[in-house]
């Protein structure tokens, strides 16, 4: 009879050990799932003033392994859904544009917004260069003369 009693404890107490680690690994689970989100935002041309469609954006850990790829649609809209909190580089790709790196941290909101972020093209970005090449010429004088190679003395 004791020992009847005994066993019905220790399976008891074996129920209860169960069942708290099963509580607990639920509990971790949800835990990560909700320590999850969506980043999201808009990439505009900065002198057209429009999203820049179909461009692709790589979601790279801090670290640059690859995390999520998504592509802007018409108006230049991306979502990432489902991203673990953290720290992040978002890399803007897209023909005509140079690429674009923006650095993120994703804590705790259920949702990033970034700002719109504004890029140019190439070739604004090249005529700038230009523009500003040619100012700094035209701002050098070149004044020729000749060396003697053999003084006088």
């Amino acid at each position: 009879m004791e020992s009847d009693s005994l066993s019905h404890l220790i399976d008891r107490r074996f129920e209860l050990m169960k069942n708290i680690i099963i509580f607990f690994a639920i509990l971790a689970v949800s835990s990560a799932y909700s320590q999850q989100g969506t980043i999201r935002g808009i990439f505009e041309d900065r002198d057209e003033k429009k999203g820049v469609p179909l461009a692709e954006l790589e979601l790279m850990s801090s670290d640059s392994a690859m995390i999520d790829v998504a592509f802007t649609d018409l108006e230049g809209n991306f979502s990432f859904r489902k991203i673990p909190f953290g720290d992040y580089i978002l890399k803007f790709s897209c023909f005509g544009y140079k690429d674009n790196y923006l650095n993120i941290r994703f804590i705790t909101k259920e949702e990033l917004i970034l700002e719109t972020v504004h890029i140019r093209t190439l070739a604004a970005k090249e005529a700038e260069l230009k523009a500003a090449a040619e100012a700094e010429a035209a701002r050098l004088e070149v004044i020729k003369y000749r060396v003697p190679l053999i003084s006088k003395d």
